[in-house]
């Protein structure tokens, strides 16, 4: 098990209805994990997300109805 890193990626996703697409939309997503060791019993994993979605129809979008479904 690693005692000391780090993680960080990062992506952007986007499409067009000009490439065929059902909606324009656009995905930002940033994904960032630190490991730290105290000692040689205690470790701490502390983990982000964040993300944002752009589009001029939300509803038709893949997260759209996923999102509004979890209330």
């Amino acid at each position: 098990m690693p005692t000391w890193g780090d993680s960080q990626r990062y992506s952007i996703d986007v499409s067009n209805t000009t490439w065929g697409s059902d909606v324009d939309f656009g995905v930002f997503q940033a994904q960032n994990v630190w490991i730290r060791s105290l000692y040689e019993k205690h470790r701490f994993v502390v983990r982000g997300n964040l993300g944002w979605i752009e589009t001029n129809n939300f509803k038709k979008s893949a997260a759209g109805p996923a999102l509004l479904r979890r209330g």
